[in-house]
């Protein structure tokens, strides 16, 4: 019993460090604005982005903040409906390692949360409240399991 018990904890680990080492893979594909790119069973491109420092009566930025405003498309290559969720799948982080999660700011469409038929795409602009003076700024997108990639676009020069 015992010997199992020390046998079922080694393969426990193996399977760990197995999906440790596969996450961390994933963190080193950066990529660059335009490049599509394919991720398990979506495909996502990052076609542009702005900067924008207006805010709205209702979404007053921070003293010394921006919106950066990407716009992306996601295309389902499921065959089944793909949950699209930006808040969850989405973050900025800078040169410095900071994070910055999704934030309200008006733009140009409507912004999904939910069902993407198999093979439909959408596109929409997804935004981020950053510092003035954001340095190397990426964006990341991540399914938030540990068995999906990690992605990064390099939204600087």
């Amino acid at each position: 019993m015992i010997v199992a018990l020390i046998i079922m904890a080694g393969v426990s680990s193996y399977v760990t460090i197995l999906s440790t080492q596969k996450r961390n893979s994933s963190l080193s594909k950066h990529y660059s604005i335009g490049q599509n790119v394919n991720i398990n069973d979506v495909s996502l491109n990052v076609e542009s982005l702005r900067y924008d420092i207006r805010g709205s009566a209702s979404n007053q930025l921070k003293s010394g903040y921006q919106y950066l405003i990407t716009t992306v498309v996601l295309t389902n290559n499921l065959a089944s409906n793909f949950e699209m969720m930006p808040l969850l799948y989405f973050y900025i982080k800078d040169g410095q390692g900071n994070i910055y999660n999704v934030s309200v700011a008006d733009i140009y469409g409507e912004q999904l949360t939910g069902p993407i038929l198999p093979g439909e795409s959408v596109r929409e602009e997804i935004a981020f409240e950053v510092p003035i003076n954001v340095d190397k700024p990426t964006l990341y997108f991540q399914r938030g399991t540990p068995d999906h990639a990690v992605v990064a676009f390099d939204l600087f020069k």
